[in-house]
């Protein structure tokens, strides 16, 4: 490398800076063809870059950790919106699964019905996607669900998280 040893006090006008776990590598130069030169030399002698640091210990890299995800309740369902007291709630409960079916009813109009299965072992159907994508977000989580019996089984109404 060159013998030049420009630090902040001799005036160094460019500094280029690499992090290396807790430590730090820089490469200052006074003006760009002193730090052209450094540069150069760094990149035709990498062993001894190398050599520097192998007398480092380093820490494995943080884990990196997902970014909360924001679980909003859905919009209640036109019945739900009618009497949001509407059927009763249960819970807290997990949400285990969602089966989907399609169709064609009585009147030839397609359909979707969703089937969402708790750790109770309850199961309850909805035609809204909102309320299935809700309970999509809460795979494996405790939920609250409103459901309403009827003559087929659980209409589910809404699903909230617990906390």
């Amino acid at each position: 490398m060159s013998d030049t040893n420009a630090t902040k006090d001799e005036g160094w006008k460019i500094q280029l800076s690499w992090k290396l776990g807790p430590h730090m590598l820089n490469v200052r130069g006074g003006n760009y063809d002193e730090f052209k030169a450094l540069l150069l030399d760094l990149t035709s002698n990498p062993e001894m870059i190398i050599a520097a640091l192998s007398t480092f210990d380093f820490e494995p890299p943080a884990p990196a950790v997902p970014a909360p995800q924001v679980i909003t309740a859905p919009a209640p369902t036109a019945k739900a919106a009618k009497d949001p007291n509407a059927g009763i709630e249960v819970g807290p409960v997990t949400v285990m699964g969602i089966d989907r079916k399609d169709g064609i009813g009585k009147t030839g109009k397609p359909f979707v019905r969703f089937t969402v299965s708790f750790s109770s072992g309850m199961k309850a159907s909805t035609f809204d996607t909102l309320v299935s994508d809700a309970a999509g977000t809460l795979l494996g989580k405790a939920s609250y669900a409103r459901v309403e019996k009827t003559q087929y089984g659980y209409d589910l109404l809404n699903v909230r998280p617990a906390a």
